[in-house]
């Protein structure tokens, strides 16, 4: 694990803690969602949250989600994919987080997901959903060498998060060129629209009636 991942957790809380007397931002113009449904949207930051990642030279690079869990959720999967060749997703590394079973439910209602790039084409992820689980990927074995162009598209805006539906959180695109294509997060449903490129990675998140 990374030094900086090391660092993470406690700056999470930082933040959470900064922005808890705050509303989310999507309230103001979303209405609420129904009872037991699931969702993901980007987590409000205060000011003084949004300083703190500008701080640590994570804004741009670090992604941080608020996740409301749907009703029959027993487990939480984080998949992280590399576009092949032939323009599908591979599945290069899969972690998550089971509830702790028994006829109530245990998850919390409510977590956070963290998603922050790093340098070298690795992933760092932490899931605090009751408790605080970290992992990550590390970036390709080539390294990014000769890359010369990059960009990163994290969630923007609400989404729905319903059992056994996968919801993009990221996507993250490097070529050896001078363009990237346009792209956002829902671009994972159209891989073809990064032929071309070197390297193109995405980050899923998964609810499942099912333990992992």
């Amino acid at each position: 694990m990374r030094k900086r991942t090391m660092l993470f957790a406690p700056l999470l809380a930082a933040l959470i803690a900064l922005t808890a007397c705050g509303t989310r931002a999507s309230q103001a113009s979303d209405p609420a969602e129904p009872s037991g449904s699931g969702s993901v949207e980007p987590y409000a930051l205060s000011e003084e949250g949004q300083f703190l990642l500008h701080a640590f030279q994570m804004d741009g690079s670090a992604s941080i989600l608020s996740v409301q869990v749907p009703e029959g959720a027993r487990s939480l999967s984080i998949t992280f994919y590399q576009r092949k060749e032939d323009g599908t997703w591979q599945v290069l590394q899969s972690s998550g987080q089971n509830d702790a079973g028994g006829e109530a439910a245990s998850f919390p209602g409510t977590g956070t997901i963290t998603l922050e790039k790093q340098e070298d084409g690795g992933v760092d992820c932490h899931l605090l959903l009751g408790s605080l689980v970290s992992f990550s990927i590390d970036g390709p074995a080539a390294g990014l060498n000769g890359m010369t162009a990059k960009a990163a598209a994290f969630l923007e805006g609400p989404q729905e998060a319903a059992l056994e539906t996968e919801v993009p959180l990221a996507v993250f695109v490097y070529d050896d060129g001078t363009q990237l294509p346009a792209f956002g997060t829902e671009s994972f449903f159209d891989p073809s629209i990064f032929d071309g490129m070197a390297l193109v990675q995405a980050v899923t998140l998964k609810f499942s009636s099912q333990p992992l």
